[in-house]
């Protein structure tokens, strides 16, 4: 007589998903490395963000993979890992995703001095400033008149 342990498989209900770490949020290309965090994981699994596929998955550990998130829309989304067994694990609305900023004016936008020391304003959407200021190329400036967080107006020497 078969029985569902030696003939038909199990299916795996000890996956967990409790946590992504690494670039997040994403912006809505995707393309930046995660790890994701949790329990019951094996070999050749695959993660989806909000029912899209990650690239390039790999298994580190039971408990950790990494991979590539993939392009979405601005928003929060579920994270699925599945493994070969079919046994999944979700993280609910854990992978965040923004929009990237735009930038519409920079003032003065002209005879700017090449050693820095001057003030610009930069103005559009969406622009991150974090505690250390805004980031100018691979070195901060510090950021005054505003706040940390998202802005529409970046004002720095």
């Amino acid at each position: 007589m078969p029985t569902a342990a030696t003939d038909f498989g199990v299916i795996s209900s000890g996956v967990t998903v409790t946590s992504v770490t690494g670039e997040k949020p994403q912006t809505t290309a995707g393309g930046k490395s995660i790890t994701i965090n949790g329990a019951g994981f094996v070999a050749t699994p695959t993660v989806s963000i909000g029912g899209t596929a990650a690239t390039g998955v790999v298994f580190v550990n039971s408990t950790q993979l990494t991979a590539t998130a993939p392009a979405k829309a601005a928003g929060s989304y579920d994270v699925v890992v599945t493994n070969p067994d079919l046994g999944a694990g979700t993280c609910t609305l854990c992978m965040i995703y923004t929009a990237p900023p735009t930038v519409t004016s920079v003032s003065p936008s002209t005879n700017l001095n090449t050693a820095g020391g001057q003030t610009v304003t930069v103005t559009g959407t969406d622009m991150k400033v974090g505690a250390s200021g805004v980031k100018v190329d691979p070195t901060f400036a510090p950021a005054f008149a505003t706040t940390i967080g998202i802005s529409t107006s970046v004002t720095f020497t």
